[in-house]
């Protein structure tokens, strides 16, 4: 009933929770992800209130749980927005908020966070490293014909059993988490660059050896696979990409295949895009963020950190061309603009990645000096 699409009966239902916990009749455990869930409810804010105060109670009562629960949290205010709100294009972690004659963005679980979680380093990252879990798939063998069938029974929607707009609602939920201390985003980077430099580099090793055959990559396959721009990246710039004669090569190749690897590169752009976004927004130089080791003891790390006024806001979206192709229809245009912006932000990764030997040290003192 807390997830019914008539508000009164929403609120009225999650009245009833809040007794039926204050008499300890219900398994706080089984309510927990509910209550994150109605955090998800944007346009009724008497309804967010008092689920918040409820959470804020079990937070109290039970920290541990709550972290451990906040995973399948997000994904019930995902799953919440997407029937309720039904009629909006994409769900959205955002709500707007008015503090004096300030008006800003937070993310909904943004109280929660604060009020509940982030006083404990521990709780924090445990948090940040459920919900990147989101982004780590395995690598799954689409040439067997049990593979290739379970991709034509969803649609393909799915990147690796990852749901595309789930991962642009959870990257939303990272890109505006109120931080705490400078560790916060420098862990989250240096785990989405633990991430991107496995899958990533599977990704731009897989995309090569499906298009070599089409000779749209090097004939070599011990090249290095991204080190320039490559013909698909070039007519990506045009109008109609797949009109050219470079993507006409793509009919040699399978191309089921082709979409699962986007839909896998679009999970990756997410996180290089949150990465680009979390430096942006709390002034971390690329020095710091390489030099940064979640296992060191970094007092200057964990001092409060505050964000950059008039930071660009964060890009989460993700093609809805991308979502909805399936093996009978491929919008061609929008793989190949896909294909290309994965190759470039993961060439520029790469181009950040150098050794800490090769910085001086007058830079590391200068870095030290700024911070």
């Amino acid at each position: 009933m807390s997830q019914s699409k008539d508000r009164r009966v929403r609120y009225a239902a999650l009245d009833l929770i809040g007794l039926l916990l204050r008499q300890g009749l219900v398994n706080p455990n089984e309510c927990i992800p509910f209550l994150f869930a109605l955090q998800g409810d944007v346009e009724n804010a008497a309804i967010r209130s008092l689920a918040l105060q409820l959470l804020m109670k079990e937070g109290e009562r039970r920290p541990d749980a709550l972290r451990q629960r906040i995973c399948v949290g997000a994904k019930q205010a995902y799953d919440f927005q997407r029937r309720i709100y039904s009629q909006k294009d994409a769900a959205s972690a955002l709500i707007t908020v008015r503090r004096g004659r300030v008006q800003g963005t937070e993310c909904i679980f943004g109280s929660v966070f604060r009020n509940c979680i982030s006083k404990s380093q521990k709780q924090r990252r445990g948090l940040f490293k459920n919900l990147l879990s989101f982004f780590e798939t395995a690598e799954v063998n689409v040439e067997t014909p049990f593979a290739k069938n379970v991709l034509k029974i969803s649609g393909g929607g799915q990147a690796n059993g990852s749901d595309l707009s789930l991962l642009s609602f959870t990257s939303q939920i990272l890109a505006y988490l109120p931080y705490a201390a400078a560790s916060d985003p420098l862990f989250i980077i240096h785990h989405i660059g633990s991430i991107v430099t496995i899958q990533g580099t599977q990704i731009v090793d897989a995309f090569a050896a499906l298009l070599r055959p089409a000779g749209l990559a090097s004939n070599d396959e011990y090249d290095e696979a991204n080190v320039t721009e490559d013909a698909l990246e070039k007519v990506a710039r045009s109008k109609f990409p797949s009109r050219t004669q470079e993507a006409s090569a793509l009919s040699k190749i399978d191309q089921l295949k082709f979409l699962h690897l986007c839909r896998r590169g679009a999970a990756i752009v997410l996180l290089l895009r949150l990465k680009a976004h979390l430096r942006r927004s709390y002034n971390l130089s690329e020095f710091r963020c390489l030099e940064y080791d979640p296992n060191a003891k970094d007092r200057i790390a964990e001092k409060g950190i505050s964000k950059v006024d008039n930071s660009p806001p964060f890009d989460a979206s993700v093609p809805a061309d991308l979502i909805h192709s399936s093996d009978s229809f491929i919008h061609w245009d929008t793989m190949i603009r896909e294909y290309a912006e994965f190759r470039q932000l993961m060439r520029k990764e790469n181009s950040f990645d150098i050794p800490m030997g090769d910085v001086s040290d007058e830079q590391r003192i200068f870095e030290e000096v700024v911070d």
